[in-house]
This record gives C-alpha cells, sequence and structure tokens, in this order.
C-alpha cells in the first residue's frame, strides 16, 4: 500500500463525510464503555474525565476532531478514506485515548 500525500491527508482531514461519521461513533462507543469500565482500569482517571467530556459536556465534536486528526497518520485509514472500515477507525480510537485522555485539554 503506498503512502497517502501530504496533500490527500489534507483534503480528507477536512472532509465531514463517511469517515468523519465513523471516527464519531467509535469517540461515542469508546467513551460509553470507558464510562462502565472499572476503576482498576490502568489510567481509569483520565480516562474517565475524558469519557465524561465526550459524553455529559457535549463536547464529541471537539473529540471526534482530535481523534480525527491523529487518524489522518494512519496509512490503512487514509488510503480507504470513506471506505476505511468500521475496526479500522476503532483501532486509531483505541490506539490513541490514554494519550488524550493524559494531556487533561
Amino acid at each position: 500500500m503506498a503512502d497517502p500525500t501530504l496533500q490527500q491527508r489534507s483534503v480528507l482531514l477536512n472532509a465531514r463525510g463517511p469517515l468523519w461519521e465513523k471516527f464519531r461513533g467509535a469517540v461515542i462507543k469508546l467513551a460509553a464503555y470507558i464510562y462502565e469500565e472499572s476503576p482498576a482500569t490502568e489510567n481509569h482517571t483520565n480516562r474517565l474525565a475524558w469519557a465524561v467530556d465526550v459524553l455529559f459536556n457535549q463536547n464529541h465534536e471537539k473529540r471526534t476532531l482530535e481523534m480525527y486528526l491523529l487518524g489522518m497518520g494512519n496509512t490503512t485509514v487514509v488510503s480507504a478514506g470513506d471506505a476505511a472500515t468500521d475496526n479500522d477507525v476503532e483501532y486509531v480510537v483505541n490506539y490513541f485515548v490514554n494519550a488524550v485522555a493524559n494531556t487533561g485539554a
């Protein structure tokens, strides 16, 4: 698989089509999962704060944008664009959630 060009990444970043909707769905799904996870889970306090921000502070668009930006670094997702699988999108969101939650932003 050829690495997408910088322009392809930029064009996709500005799009708000099916790929964006998949990222938004993945963020909401993961936030709901984290909200119910065991307090003994590693990094739970930060993860829970992130989940509450998504679910109850209505910052799901902001949190989706964070993950979408990070997703533009994933060759598989960018190459597939709107055809990216749910699994590929969820992989990106799951991979980055701890790092994003740790920023406290």
